[in-house]
């Protein structure tokens, strides 16, 4: 969910804004010798990055959609490594004596990254909002992100395949996310305009019980909420044991509350009523991600994809979130 962006609330605005006089100032990057001349570059197939704050939604994330589930009786385990996916947690925000913010989390995103020659496809699950994204505890609009990181010559990575934005709004800034994905030379960059949401779901299911089928009918009223990495309401039903179900969704809200569950007794008709009507309440506020409509921004140039992603920003700062029209942005680089 969007969260404050604290960097506006300090003022931490002095590395790009240095005549405001309330900015806290920030202490100088360097970046560390022994990624000034490195020789062992990496490479990676999918690089998830994120923080403390959301840490678990990233884990959930790279399960539901990289990871490999085992659908037998134990809860399901999803093997990252066997696909290839490394996950990298930034540290939060610290300031000095002297008050000036130390980059930490930004500089450990420029550190982490600069390990790296090439990445199939960078994910970013971090919160988020219409400004930019919050790294580390501190808000970053995308636009000074990607200029700071060239005032300080990072040397950033190729990335082949696209990068996804896994944070609620970021899309309502297509000129930020240009700038962003122009650093890696990235083919594509999605990005999602609506809040999202990721979740998980426990159930056990015992052998050849009515039970079983009926609780599983309940359940499939989720069913287009399942990660595709995530084993079937269906699935579990079939093979007896207990099963950890990955879902997610996006609203325009941010405020749709927990997954409702069904009641232990699923003759309970009292409880079973007030399920059903919580379950269809939330159904209601929260879209499956497969329902989602998707805007295509594409250009002849970068020079006219940069007008359009300019275009596209100032549209939907004027927009009510009522009138959002497309969930997620899918923006391609000519050329590349």
């Amino acid at each position: 969910m969007e969260s404050k962006f604290p960097a506006e609330e300090k003022g931490i605005e002095k590395n790009v804004d240095a005549d405001r006089e309330d900015a806290v100032s920030v202490a100088p990057y360097v970046q560390p010798a022994s990624a000034q001349k490195r020789t062992n570059w990496r490479t990676a197939k999918i690089l998830v990055m994120t923080d403390s704050a959301l840490k678990d939604s990233a884990d959930l994330h790279a399960r539901g959609h990289f990871g490999v589930a085992a659908r037998a009786r134990n809860v399901v385990r999803a093997s990252l490594k066997g696909n290839q996916v490394e996950t990298v947690v930034i540290q939060d925000e610290r300031t000095n004596a002297k008050g000036q913010w130390q980059l930490g989390g930004l500089r450990e995103l420029y550190d982490k990254l600069s390990e790296y020659r090439t990445i199939e496809q960078l994910v970013l699950c971090f919160h988020g909002s219409e400004r930019g994204v919050e790294v580390g505890a501190v808000g970053w609009d995308l636009t000074k992100v990607s200029s700071l990181a060239q005032e300080l010559q990072v040397k950033l990575p190729t990335v082949t395949k696209q990068i996804d934005f896994e944070s609620c709004l970021v899309g309502q800034d297509p000129k930020g996310i240009v700038e962003f994905a122009v650093l890696f030379n990235a083919p594509v960059a999605t990005a999602w305009t609506y809040y999202g949401f990721s979740f998980s779901m426990s159930i056990r299911c015992q052998s050849g019980t009515a039970a079983n089928q009926q609780r599983i009918v309940e359940y499939n009223a989720y069913a287009e909420y399942l990660m595709p990495k995530s084993p079937t309401f269906s699935e579990a039903a079939q093979n007896p044991g207990t099963y950890e179900l990955l879902l997610e969704g996006h609203s325009r809200r941010d405020d749709v509350g927990s997954l409702p569950q069904p009641p232990a007794n699923l003759q309970n008709s009292a409880a079973m009523a007030q399920w059903l009507e919580a379950r269809d309440k939330w159904t209601k506020s929260m879209q499956p991600h497969s329902n989602a409509k998707d805007k295509p921004v594409t250009a002849a140039s970068l020079e006219e994809l940069r007008q359009r992603a300019s275009s596209l920003s100032d549209y939907y700062q004027n927009l009510l979130d009522t009138q959002w029209e497309y969930e997620k942005l899918t923006i391609t680089f000519p050329g590349r």
